[in-house]
């Protein structure tokens, strides 16, 4: 429920996201050293998924995609958060199984993503 509504379709090449933290790929801080353009890939953390997107594209991200921490036979709603509203890119999940197939080989995966949509919610 926030964010750029999800294209059909949307292509580019997805990477890694970076905060310098502790836990440098969850997004929950700005990141560091992102390519402007590309698709921000982060994984779940302890922060709200509003302010890992906001983060992504205040980055110059073109959408965020979040890894979640369980797997795809689980659907987790991503909530807005309080920074969520602020938020115009595209942002989707993906479940823990196929984040961790995409994860090890990033940097330079260029992938097509097609939202399927299946009782009112973009799957």
């Amino acid at each position: 429920g926030f964010g750029g509504p999800p294209p059909d379709e949307m292509a580019g090449e997805f990477e890694l996201v970076n905060t310098g933290s502790a836990t440098p790929t969850d997004g929950c801080l700005p990141l560091i050293g992102f390519t402007p353009g590309r698709i921000a890939f982060m994984d779940r953390g302890t922060c709200e998924v509003g302010l890992k997107a906001l983060n992504a594209e205040n980055a110059g991200a073109s959408a965020a995609v979040i890894a979640n921490d369980r797997d795809g036979t689980v659907l987790v709603l991503m909530g807005a958060g309080v920074d969520g509203g602020a938020v115009t890119i595209p942002v989707v999940a993906l479940g823990e199984d196929d984040g961790n197939l995409i994860r090890p080989e990033l940097p330079g995966v260029s992938a097509v993503m097609r939202v399927n949509e299946r009782l009112g919610v973009h799957a």
